[in-house]
C-alpha cells in the first residue's frame, strides 16, 4: 500500500514542471507548507572547472556550474573520485536531459559536495555545486540532484514503515502467544521434574540428561544383543519342533533330552523378552525425559523472547514512528531559501591536468 508520505512526494514531483517543490520552513516543523525551487541566473563568473582542489576531467568541459546549500543528511549522494555522479542519469529529470548534457556526464567532471565551514555555508548545511553544458540542463542537473535525494527519502520511509508493521505484528504475536507457551511450560515442567524424580532425583539437570543420554546409548546396545539372542533362541525352538516332527518314532531318551531342551529354552526365552521388555521400558523413560528436558529449554527460551518483545518493542516502535516524522534521512531536500544559482565557468580548461 502506498503510503501517505510517498503519495505526498509523487505529488510534489508532479507540480513541479521544470522547478521542484522542497520544504521552505524551519525543519521538523509539521505541516511545512510546499513552494516552488527558485532558480537564479548570475552573469557574475561561478570560478572554474574544479572538484575541490583539483581541475575537472573530461573530454567536454562545461559552460555552467549550478550552486545552492542543501541540509544535511545521509540521502547526499557522494561522487566518486573524479567527481562523477550516474545517479543523475537514472533519474527521470535526466533522461530529459540534452544529449551533450548526458555524453559530459558519463565522460566528465560534474559534482562537488563540501561540508567546509565556509563563511557563507549556513550551519548543518551542505554546498553543492554541478556542471553543466547549458543553462537548461543546468537546471536540470538540480532537479535530478533533488529528485535522487527525494526518491531515497521515500525508499527510507518505505523501509521505516515496513519496520514499524513488523514490530508491530511481531509485539501482537508475542502478546497473543506468549499465554498459551506460559501454559504449555507448565504442563512440560511438570512431567519433566516428574519423572526426573522418578529415575535421575539425585542429579542436577544437567547431569540428568547427560545420564540419560549415555543410558539410551547403552540401552540401545543392550536390545541390539538382546534382538540377536532372542532370534537364536527362537531358531533353536523351531529346530526342535521340526525336527520331532520329521522323527516321530525317535528313540524315548532322545525325546525325553529334546523335551528338556524346549523347555529351558522357552524358559530362557521368557526371561530374555521380560528383560528386553524392561530395557525398552527404561529406554523409552529416558528418551522421554531428554526430550522433556529440550522442550522445557526450548519453551523457556520462546517465553523470554516473547517477554522481551513485549517489554522493548513499544519503546522501539514509538521510536521508529518519531524518527519517521522528524529523521533528516524521511525529509525531502531542503534547500537553503529554496534558491538555485547558476552561473557561467570561466577559464576551465580540457581535463588532463588534475
Amino acid at each position: 500500500m502506498i503510503s501517505s508520505r510517498k503519495i505526498q512526494f509523487t505529488i510534489i514531483l508532479i507540480l513541479a514542471g521544470i522547478v521542484l517543490p522542497v520544504i521552505a520552513s524551519e525543519p521538523n516543523e509539521p505541516n511545512k507548507p510546499e513552494t516552488e525551487l527558485k532558480f537564479e541566473i548570475s552573469n557574475q563568473p561561478g570560478g572554474t572547472w574544479r572538484i575541490e582542489d583539483l581541475s575537472g576531467i573530461g573530454p567536454i568541459a562545461p559552460e555552467y556550474v549550478v550552486l545552492f546549500y542543501i541540509k544535511t543528511s545521509n540521502n547526499i549522494p557522494r561522487a566518486s573520485a573524479s567527481g562523477q555522479l550516474n545517479l543523475l542519469l537514472e533519474t527521470k529529470t535526466g533522461k530529459l536531459m540534452s544529449a551533450r548534457q548526458k555524453e559530459f556526464l558519463e565522460t566528465s567532471s560534474c559534482y562537488e559536495r563540501s561540508s567546509l565551514s565556509f563563511p557563507q555555508i549556513p550551519i548543518d548545511y551542505i554546498r553543492i555545486r554541478l556542471y553543466a553544458v547549458s543553462q537548461d540542463d543546468a537546471k536540470k542537473m538540480a532537479q535530478a540532484f533533488i529528485e535522487i535525494i527525494n526518491d531515497k527519502a521515500i525508499e527510507n520511509i518505505s523501509q521505516y514503515e515496513w519496520e514499524i508493521k513488523d514490530r508491530e505484528q511481531k509485539l501482537s504475536d508475542a502478546k497473543r502467544e506468549l499465554p498459551e507457551k506460559e501454559s504449555e511450560y507448565e504442563k512440560i515442567k511438570q512431567e519433566y521434574e516428574k519423572l526426573k524424580d522418578q529415575i535421575h532425583s539425585l542429579s542436577s539437570d544437567t547431569e540428568a540428561v547427560d545420564l540419560a543420554k549415555k543410558s539410551i546409548i547403552e540401552m540401545d546396545k543392550t536390545l541390539n544383543g538382546l534382538e540377536i539372542e532372542l532370534a537364536g533362541i527362537n531358531q533353536r525352538l523351531k529346530t526342535i519342533i521340526e525336527y520331532k516332527n520329521d522323527h516321530e518314532s525317535m528313540r524315548p531318551e532322545v525325546a525325553g533330552k529334546l523335551d528338556v531342551m524346549y523347555v529351558e529354552l522357552v524358559v530362557e526365552l521368557s526371561g530374555l523378552e521380560a528383560k528386553k521388555e524392561m530395557t525398552e521400558k527404561i529406554n523409552s523413560m529416558e528418551q522421554n525425559f531428554v526430550s522433556l528436558f529440550y522442550k522445557r529449554a526450548e519453551l523457556h527460551e520462546e517465553i523470554r523472547s516473547f517477554s522481551d518483545i513485549i517489554e522493548d518493542y513499544p519503546e522501539r516502535i514509538e521510536r521508529l514512528k518519531d524518527q519517521l516524522k522528524t529523521h533528516p534521512n524521511m525529509q525531502p531536500a531542503e534547500v537553503y531559501q529554496n534558491t538555485v544559482t547558476i552561473y557561467p565557468v570561466v577559464n576551465y580548461s580540457l581535463g588532463s591536468g588534475r
